[in-house]
């Protein structure tokens, strides 16, 4: 099978046949294309190996430095003015010790996703339960990680999974920190690069870039720690709301809208664009802080809470406000050509999902099962 979309679309345009018959030769090649697997290359099928080498230059994704900088001079004059954005959620921290507070915040970190740590007027550093998130009780008392779910509301979703998250957490910092969060920073010398690295190195105890980049992030927003150098790396988070953002803003463009999920194999595309608003959101923290130093936030990702609930969850909806003739502090800076793009899913990453069996071969058939 040649893997050129140049020849898959002749071979479509060489069908001379109508009707049902056109429709069925039509069907048979990208279905050969898309989703059969070839002997003769590594991978999916040979749409999969064209789209994996390919779907940089296809989509053609660019950071949009003006766009940046006029982005980052909005949110200097909103933010100034006590406009609709606030850096952070309300949390209050104080006279809580920061020990509790770097303690309390590293167990949470990997285990609110889906979970709000501060739902219903929870405040898990200065609740009773505070005295739960301690190494040494997690690492010796079986009970204690339930009971801290069952405090966070998290439990019955990937209770096991979370469980684990807490033990390795404990033993990491028995082993390296004499059990103390808080004792991180110093260790490293306040190097926010050294922190993050040392935790995603850590691959049991769920801290990915995401999760570390908001564990920082808000040691130095709650003022439990400040950062001697590396401070420009903790990103905003890039998750459906911020990617949303950053495309209808028009900090980054394409060449098209982007493709649905079920062509975007294996992600590559979702990747891609991940990786990307990370650098976007980091190239308008770094354009505010040329244009108005004096308000920049401390970090990235300080900026992260006004992107995605400030902004995404609150106005760039998945229908946009402003497309309903409502307002958003944005309407003057997103231009109209792109206020109905829709960030990418993911659902086919490599090894772990559905998608390792979803090809078929000659014989056709199978695909996904739910």
């Amino acid at each position: 099978m040649d893997h050129s979309f140049d020849d898959f679309v002749k071979q479509i345009g060489s069908f001379e046949a109508t009707g049902p018959e056109l429709a069925a030769n039509v069907l048979h090649a990208i279905n050969r294309y898309f989703y059969q697997r070839d002997p003769t290359v590594d991978g999916f099928s040979g749409f999969e190996a064209y789209w994996r080498a390919n779907h940089a230059d296809i989509l053609a994704l660019t950071i949009n430095e003006k766009a940046c900088k006029d982005l980052a001079d909005l949110f200097h004059r909103l933010w100034s003015t006590g406009g609709f954005v606030h850096l952070k959620e309300n949390v209050d921290v104080s006279e809580v010790s920061p020990r509790i507070v770097a303690n309390v915040r590293f167990f949470t970190a990997v285990q609110d996703f889906k979970v709000d740590i501060s739902k219903n007027n929870r405040n898990p550093y200065r609740d009773p339960e505070s005295v739960l998130f301690d190494a040494e009780q997690i690492a010796t008392d079986e009970s204690t990680p339930f009971r801290i779910l069952r405090y966070l509301g998290a439990e019955g979703s990937q209770t096991d999974k979370r469980v684990e998250w807490m033990r390795e957490q404990a033993r990491f910092l028995r082993e390296r920190y004499d059990g103390e969060a808080y004792a991180i920073a110093a260790r490293h010398q306040n190097d926010a690069i050294a922190i993050k690295e040392e935790l995603v190195a850590e691959t049991g105890m769920g801290f990915k870039e995401k999760k570390a980049d908001m564990f920082l992030r808000d040691m130095t927003e709650l003022g439990v720690w400040s950062y001697d150098s590396g401070v420009d790396t903790i990103n905003v988070a890039s998750d459906a709301n911020t990617m949303r953002v950053a495309l209808r803003s028009g900090i980054i463009t394409g060449r098209l809208p982007l493709v649905s999920s079920f062509l975007d194999v294996y992600c590559y595309q979702y990747k891609l664009l991940d990786s990307l608003t990370q650098r976007a959101w980091r190239t308008v923290w770094n354009q505010w802080g040329i244009s108005h130093p004096n308000t920049q936030p401390k970090t990235p990702a300080s900026m992260d809470y006004m992107i995605y609930k400030g902004i995404g969850k609150t106005y760039c909806t998945k229908t946009a406000k402003c497309l309903r003739g409502l307002p958003c502090p944005l309407n003057d800076h997103c231009p109209r050509e792109t206020r109905r793009l829709q960030p990418p899913k993911s659902i086919s990453i490599h090894g772990m999902t559905g998608w390792n069996s979803a090809s078929s071969d000659d014989g056709g058939g199978l695909g996904l099962s739910s």
